[in-house]
């Protein structure tokens, strides 16, 4: 697919995020590391744990912590 913006990871999880917002799609990202960071602050709602949390927190991006996809099935079930 040959996804790449910044090199920062393999394939840019932003292209993708960037692409689902365009098309008028609902985007909700799950992540917990470093490489989650730059796709969550395009998401329209947040999953996170661990690395990423932390980031969110300190960007003031709003977030849901989580501790297994158990938890966020519920949450968009609800």
């Amino acid at each position: 697919m040959g996804l790449l913006l910044c090199g920062n990871c393999g394939t840019c999880k932003t292209t993708l995020m960037e692409k689902l917002n365009k098309e008028g799609h609902q985007a909700v990202y799950i992540g917990d590391s470093y490489s989650d960071t730059c796709p969550a602050e395009h998401a329209d709602h947040v999953f996170a744990r661990d690395v990423l949390y932390e980031y969110c927190l300190e960007n003031s991006i709003p977030a849901t912590p989580f501790n297994d996809f158990r938890e966020i099935i519920e949450q968009l079930q609800a």
